[in-house]
């Protein structure tokens, strides 16, 4: 019942999204005290993307299937937030979560308490799929007998309340028209905190001062996509249930010291551009560009496919980015699990005579590249290769990673027999004369291979045998240059 509600209640925010009138600050909308917000900021001209179009293609599939019974009961909650993303994609939004408490049920076993979260979308002339939207979900999840919609309102603004009798007592969803704005919401009084904000009776994250530099600083009114997270005030709203474990995470995540931070996404032509601001408690302040053109080396931008239509490149020292990650995950697992895992995982090296920090982690370098070369065959609108720097001893590398995917064919192409109803489904592990190592279910990919400077990663075998070829070239006429 607790994921049903929780999963109910992300898609109902999310399906909510259209609605309203001529394009305002979204930020007027948002509560000064919000937890966590995600704006996106679509370019005008989003809605004549072919990515846009086909993502709208597969939710119009999506809501078909589900309307013919394709799909089953325990996907149709996916397929209705899928189906609804193109819709919220056309227009800037605002997801936002104003407030979240837990608490513990058993030792080291916690429950949602209460939760408050709003979906607010600026819109233009969405009114037939926002009621097509609208019926299909109150068909989907509530029924005569439990669910009621009334209407209501609040310092003269009429909206729709849906209170469902199986739900807990805080869990209602309300939306409606507020100016220019569809605002839907989750939870009890996270209407009114939001409709509080937009009549400016209540402090907006708009007007805080740390919020509009950190807005300015980092671009986000040009970018895409701008993530705030107030950090500390989330770790306060839990600390009944946040334990050592996740204290030992955020620690090792470089985040125990956090106040507040900002992110923002944006495309500076072809490049992917990323900025963060982060406010320690103590007022001091982080300010980096996580990724874009200007912080790539020559030689590693000029290296990146022409054909590619867009790109991100990050530089950070990947070694021990990957060792942070390792030991923050480590980290929100009990004891016990730390060191049956740290056992099961020197049994596997001893066996395959590898050493992962030894042979691949200490060998990294300080690039990592996604980019979009070759282009899906299927138009998914998403970059599908990934370049991941090695600046040590690419041989060294290469048997490592050999080593490591042997290990994985052997695990999953014949596992115990314990394990082998469970792996039955699972893709089967591949190897080709050229070394090439890659992942079979039916197709064939993701696949990946090392050659000199890189371990490149893409979503087929003849995919990343492109980009060898393309790295071939590029060292070839670098060295043949006068």
């Amino acid at each position: 019942m607790t994921v049903r509600w929780w999963t109910a209640g992300a898609s109902w925010v999310l399906a909510m999204a259209a609605l309203g009138g001529e394009p305002a600050r979204i930020e007027s909308c948002v509560p000064a005290d919000a937890m966590a917000v995600y704006f996106s900021r679509p370019a005008s001209d989003a809605a004549q993307t072919g990515g846009l179009a086909s993502v709208e293609a597969i939710g119009r599939w999506l809501l078909a299937l589900k309307t013919l019974g394709v799909i089953p009961q325990q996907g149709r909650v996916i397929a209705d937030i899928l189906g609804t993303l193109p819709l919220v994609a056309q227009r800037d939004f605002a997801l936002v979560l104003l407030d979240i408490t837990a608490r513990p049920i058993s030792p080291g076993v916690y429950r949602l308490k209460d939760m408050k979260s709003a979906l607010v979308v600026e819109s233009d002339g969405l009114a037939v799929e926002i009621d097509r939207r609208v019926r299909d979900l109150l068909a989907t999840y509530t029924d005569a007998t439990t669910g009621k919609v009334e209407r209501v309102s609040a310092g003269g603004q009429p909206y729709f309340r849906l209170v469902d009798a199986r739900l807990p007592e805080w869990a209602v969803a309300e939306w409606g028209n507020v100016d220019r704005f569809f605002v839907a919401a989750f939870g009890k009084g996270a209407f009114e905190s939001v409709l509080a904000a937009m009549k400016s009776q209540a402090p907006q994250l708009g007007g805080d001062a740390w919020y509009v530099r950190a807005h300015r600083l980092c671009s986000a009114r040009s970018s895409g996509i701008e993530v705030y997270v107030a950090v500390a005030r989330i770790e306060k709203r839990l600390e009944n249930v946040i334990n050592q474990t996740a204290q030992s995470a955020l620690k090792a995540m470089q985040l125990e010291r956090a106040d507040r931070a900002l992110m923002s996404v944006g495309f500076d032509g072809r490049a992917l551009h990323s900025e963060c601001l982060l406010l320690e408690r103590d007022g001091r302040e982080h300010h980096q560009v996580l990724t874009g053109r200007d912080i790539a080396a020559p030689e590693v931008l000029a290296a990146v496919p022409e054909k590619a239509s867009s790109f991100a490149a990050f530089r950070f020292d990947l070694g021990k980015a990957v060792r942070d990650g390792r030991a923050a995950y480590l980290q929100t697992q009990s004891p016990e699990r730390r060191q049956r895992f740290a056992r099961i995982w020197a049994l596997v090296e001893e066996e395959f005579q590898f050493d992962v920090d030894a042979g691949l982690i200490d060998q990294l370098g300080d690039h990592l590249i996604v980019h979009s070369f070759p282009p899906h065959p299927l138009g998914i609108p998403v970059p599908g290769t990934i370049w991941i720097q090695i600046k040590g001893d690419r041989a060294r590398v290469g048997k490592t990673v050999d080593a490591m995917m042997a290990a994985w064919r052997h695990y999953v192409d014949e596992p115990p027999e314990k394990l082998q109803d469970y792996l039955r489904l699972s893709p089967r592990v591949r190897q080709d004369a050229d070394g090439l190592w890659y992942l079979q279910l039916g197709l064939l990919g993701p696949a990946l291979a090392v050659t000199d400077g890189w371990i490149v990663i893409s979503y087929s075998p003849e995919a990343v045998r492109q980009n060898l070829a393309h790295l071939k070239d590029r060292v070839l006429s670098t060295r043949s240059a006068p």
